[in-house]
């Protein structure tokens, strides 16, 4: 015997046709699976390690006479392949270690591959909830469960699908069935006592078991305005009863009628349940007295005066506009004449349509008492301008008192009169000149036309060439002159004489505005190098280009 074989093989040592038959080495395993016969099961299904192996030998993996002691089984932990058995190592099983799952001194065929054989003491539900565990939890992660509440028949909607299972699943129920009604759970919630029946969710939703949703307008009392917003105990006042409420406004609002009853108690023909204050509900169009303009937005107190004084109110304007009256009564009750209820202080009065005179420009924007210092009615004001404005006359009544000939409505300082009918048109710079720069003392009449009136200041030539300065000078620029030299003269002026400024020749020396010599030596007796030795006519020799040229 080659040595001696593992503890397990001991008992049959010493008989060698146990597992070996005499010349035949294939008969070999056939004698294994005789003994081994859950590994032959396994072999002929085709299942497990050993049935899907290729090799049939298993002298292939197993060695024997090897010593008691010695592994016969050559399993390498870190290498073998778990997917060539029938448990597919998945998820968190890929890191735990075999000997979690495979116990000491048990086969490895042994270990369990229910999920209870191993997370047994991980039931929460101390298998009421049965062994088959892969119906909610995962390999991935044991405590994320993936049960589908719906197949139930009951869908977690709102705060269902946030609540744990043990809220309503408790481990003393076990897999009995819950009663899906909302009383179920909720009959500690109930503050109602069951008065109001098992069926919550009439009220109540899974979104929020103190969110009600409940159809007030199915009781007759429809919750509309500021009732949507109000407490339920703000008129069920017995804590949870509902039936029995008021229904009438004055069963809720008898605190808040300020009217005391005056007014009976039937309290939305004025009142809404959009806002009790102020009252809108009233129709004020069937009174003496709609309301208009600026009257709809009154309080009711700005006319009744105390809130039980609502009959036997006058419809007159005076009787709440009396201090407003700033006529003091001079023109009577009837404001209405001139003032509207869309604003008191604008006056509808039509003064143009009711009056001689209409206003007209800046005359419409003026307040009455501007003209009107008495009794506005009684008082007969003189129609003409002078009336009211002789203060801002500068004339002083000098110009008599037709003041529209050049003033108008629109701005009194704005004048309006055509010079151009005057014996003075305005040309040029006079257009834009101010009236007061020609008509000093305002008075218009007798002022003179002569240029020399205003521009005496201006004349260089101290009146030497007469006031007709037109002759030369015009009204587009005074600087700008336009005497002719040629044709007003018998010097014209040619060459270098065209270009030489007039006091180049007409100078005090000479005399300005006398008449000149039109002799050569008259102005060049300086520039006569010959000194007169050749008479006066320069101009035989010498042009009025250059002097200093000589034409031979």
């Amino acid at each position: 015997m080659p040595g001696e074989v593992v503890q397990a093989h001991a008992k049959t040592e010493s008989t060698c046709s146990a597992c070996h038959q005499t010349f035949d080495k294939a008969a070999q395993p056939k004698l294994c699976m005789a003994c081994h016969k859950e590994i032959a099961s396994d072999v002929k299904a085709r299942r497990g390690f050993h049935g899907r192996l290729t090799s049939s030998a298993c002298r292939t993996c197993h060695t024997e006479h090897k010593g008691r002691q010695f592994n016969i089984v050559k399993l390498d932990a870190k290498t073998f392949r778990h997917d060539q058995t029938d448990f597919v190592l998945l998820g968190a099983h890929k890191t735990t270690t075999c000997n979690f799952c495979h116990l000491p001194n048990k086969k490895f065929r042994d270990a369990p591959s229910a999920c209870i054989g191993c997370h047994r003491k991980d039931d929460f539900h101390k298998a009421t909830m049965g062994s088959d565990c892969a119906k909610c939890h995962s390999s991935t992660d044991w405590k994320q469960a993936r049960f589908n509440h719906a197949d139930t028949g009951f869908i977690l909607r709102g705060k269902h699908s946030t609540a744990k299972c043990a809220a309503c699943h408790t481990p003393a129920l076990g897999q009995s069935k819950l009663v899906k009604e909302c009383v179920g759970c909720h009959k500690g919630d109930d503050v109602h006592k069951g008065s109001m029946g098992p069926a919550c969710s009439s009220c109540h939703s899974e979104n929020s078991w103190r969110e009600t949703r409940f159809d007030h307008s199915k009781t007759g009392f429809a919750l509309t305005g500021k009732h949507l917003d109000t407490q339920c105990t703000g008129c069920h006042k017995q804590a949870n009863v509902f039936r029995g409420a008021p229904t009438q406004c004055f069963g809720c609002h008898q605190s808040d009628d300020m009217h005391k009853g005056s007014l009976g108690n039937d309290c939305k023909a004025c009142h809404q349940p959009q806002a009790w204050k102020p009252s809108r509900g009233f129709d004020h169009a069937k009174t003496r007295f709609p309301l208009i303009g600026k009257h709809r937005d009154a309080a009711c107190l700005g006319c009744h005066k105390t809130p039980t004084h609502f009959r036997g109110i006058a419809g007159k304007c005076i009787d709440c506009h009396l201090k407003d009256d700033t006529h003091k009564g001079k023109n009577g009750s009837e404001c209405a004449s001139c003032h509207s209820a869309e604003s008191w202080k604008t006056s509808s009065f039509d003064h143009s349509r009711m009056t001689k005179f209409p206003l007209l420009g800046g005359h419409g924007k003026i307040s009455c008492q501007s003209c009107h210092k008495g009794d506005l009615h009684k008082e007969k004001l003189d129609m003409r301008c002078v009336s009211c404005h002789r203060v801002k006359d500068p004339h002083k009544g000098r110009l008599g008192d037709k003041c529209d000939g050049c003033h108008n409505s629109e701005l009194w300082t704005k004048v309006q009169v055509d010079h151009n009918l005057t014996a003075f048109p305005l040309l040029g710079q006079h257009r834009i000149t101010e009236c007061k720069s020609c008509h000093v003392d305002q008075t218009f009449r007798g002022t003179p036309t002569a240029c020399i009136a205003c521009h005496k200041k201006n004349d260089k030539h101290s009146g030497g060439f007469g006031e007709r300065c037109d002759a030369c000078h015009s009204a587009r620029d005074w600087r700008l002159w336009e005497f002719d030299h040629d044709k007003k003269t018998q010097f014209a002026l040619l060459g270098a004489h065209s270009s030489l400024k007039c006091e180049s020749c007409h100078n005090n020396s000479r005399g300005r505005h006398i008449a000149l010599s039109k002799a050569c030596g008259s102005c060049h007796s300086g520039d006569d190098i010959h000194n007169g030795s050749f008479g006066m006519q320069c101009d035989r020799c010498h042009n009025s280009t250059s002097f200093k040229d000589i034409a031979r």
